[in-house]
């Protein structure tokens, strides 16, 4: 098995290149997301809900009283929430528990990289260093979701199995790991399926893995007996189109994170090959974690990627292949003369670089785009909390922002944080990723007071005033109820302006008198 040999320095020494390493990749990945003005996009504003509501007693659930598991990290939610005891800045929480958990990761990944090299040499430092400059790994890390953590909980299941290799053996940290990263998202479990399958593949016993199989038999036992469902609401949002069709949107899904990084990708085979042919203990070091890539990857496809475009879902396999070069780097500096592993390490930095510079002006726009969302809602909410009831239900479908900032009772028109539209509701087969469920028998049933459009906030001018221009793609729900004959009976058409000149378009049920000829023609005006 390939071990990077231990430095024989002082142990002084070693902690201070740590924390060297650890500073300097922390204050990189803080300064470019300050640099990069990252920040929470709208399915953040989700979690802070129902960390929100779990810190004021009411309990995990996004409207009182309705019990729908509409999150995909407990541990998330629950740290958030636990931070809420001490402060109600959530936003803020969700920032830097994101940024703690990506330097976190940072520093143990660095840790791996320095015992491949002895002394202060240069190389681990750079390696670091355009690590914590991913525009992926700073974008995600400061976005208010669960990435970061399942990030975290990834890197420290990939490097305890490494360490079991060395023992020959399933450690008890590596059991206490996967359960981790189980409650970090629901992906987890593709890591418990990793350490059985090295494990088998070793020869090693599994017999330790059947304390995580009572942990996950625990966890969807109380799920089900709270929530009704043993997997999230998040499932049946996600996953509603046909084996075929999820292929296809994969590979819609891949294809620009393979070309923006298609010259890191050739260089990165050639200094694993050159380095599997090198050494053979190596080979078994490369081949499992490569079973992780493999693995990851897969799911990826069979779920049909993501909804988001700024390569999320390619985190997870990052600290694989971050310490698959570092080894194959070592490999080659040891068996190579240094006129060859100099420019070998160079030039793997400098297209590692020129990845991150093609990642960030590829996607960086779509994800401000995403945080411009955000706080345009955001605005929103804090309309409806100043000019609405308290007890006023609200129906959107975009429910993160709006729900959290006006404390209304807010229907998800997407289902995510709704059974009977995520479970029950029926299925757009043309719509985006995740934005396929409607259920608008059921909307109507719930009688909301005002139904907002996704485009409030975020235009100075009525973007559907024309309702046929309601974008089907990603509003089909929306559309849907607004073309239903029931919303011309009971609702109008309306919009307000915001102060910095924006306007809220909504559908606001009309009162008793609708009909009578002075409020149609003040309909009209409006």
């Amino acid at each position: 098995m390939y071990q990077a040999p231990e430095p024989t320095n002082f142990v002084p020494v070693k902690a201070l290149r740590l924390a060297i390493a650890a500073i300097c990749a922390g204050c990189l990945t803080f300064g470019l997301s300050s640099i990069w003005r990252v920040g929470l996009i709208d399915d953040a504003y989700v979690f802070l809900v129902y960390a929100r509501n779990i810190a004021e007693g009411v309990g995990p659930v996004f409207n009182p009283g309705e019990y729908v598991e509409g999150f995909t990290s407990p541990l998330w939610t629950f740290m958030l929430a636990a931070g809420g005891l001490l402060t109600p800045d959530y936003e803020g929480l969700a920032f830097w528990f994101g940024i703690g958990c990506t330097s976190l990761t940072i520093v143990l990944l660095a840790r791996q990289t320095l015992k491949a090299f002895s002394d202060f040499a240069l190389t681990p430092f750079v390696l670091i260093a355009t690590l914590a400059g991913s525009p992926i790994i700073v974008f995600w890390g400061g976005a208010g979701l669960d990435t970061s953590l399942f990030f975290l909980m990834v890197t420290a299941t990939i490097i305890s199995v490494l360490t079991d290799e060395r023992r020959s053996r399933v450690s008890a940290t590596t059991v206490i790991v996967l359960c981790l990263a189980t409650l970090a998202r629901p992906e987890g479990t593709l890591l418990a399926f990793f350490v059985g399958g090295v494990s088998l593949w070793r020869r090693r016993s599994i017999l330790p893995l059947a304390a995580y199989v009572a942990f996950i038999a625990v966890g969807i036992a109380i799920r089900f007996s709270y929530y009704g469902d043993i997997v999230p609401n998040t499932f049946h949002v996600r996953v509603t189109a046909t084996f075929a069709q999820r292929i296809v949107m994969a590979v819609e899904y891949c294809e620009p994170a393979i070309v923006a990084n298609l010259s890191l990708i050739a260089v990165m085979c050639v200094v694993t090959t050159f380095a599997w042919r090198w050494e053979r203990s190596f080979r078994r070091y490369a081949t499992i974690l490569l079973a992780w890539v493999a693995l990851w990857v897969t799911y990826v496809i069979c779920i049909g990627g993501d909804n988001f475009q700024f390569l999320r879902f390619f985190v997870p396999v990052i600290p694989a292949l971050f310490l698959l070069t570092v080894a194959a780097i070592h490999v080659i500096q040891h068996h190579a003369n240094r006129w060859v592993a100099g420019p070998v390490a160079a030039l793997t930095v400098f297209l590692i670089v020129i990845s991150h510079i093609q990642t960030f002006e590829r996607f960086a726009p779509g994800f401000h785009a995403n945080m411009a969302r955000a706080n345009a809602w955001g605005k929103v909410g804090r309309w409806l909390a100043a000019n609405t009831p308290p007890d006023a239900v609200i129906a959107t479908p975009a429910p993160g922002a709006m729900a959290y900032f006006s404390r209304r009772t807010t229907i998800d028109m997407l289902g995510l944080t709704d059974v009977q539209i995520g479970r029950y509701g029926r299925v757009y087969s043309q719509g985006a990723y995740a934005h396929t469920r409607y259920n608008t028998d059921y909307v109507f049933d719930r009688n909301p007071d005002i139904v907002v459009y996704q485009s409030s906030g975020r235009y100075k001018d009525p973007l559907y005033r024309d309702p046929g221009r309601i974008h089907r793609r990603s509003g089909f729900a929306l559309f849907d109820f607004v073309h239903d004959p029931r919303c011309e009976e009971d609702y109008q058409y309306f919009t307000e302006s915001l102060p910095d000149g924006t306007i809220i378009e909504m559908q606001r049920r009309a009162p008793a008198n609708a009909k009578s000829p002075e409020n149609q023609q003040a309909s009209a005006k409006n």
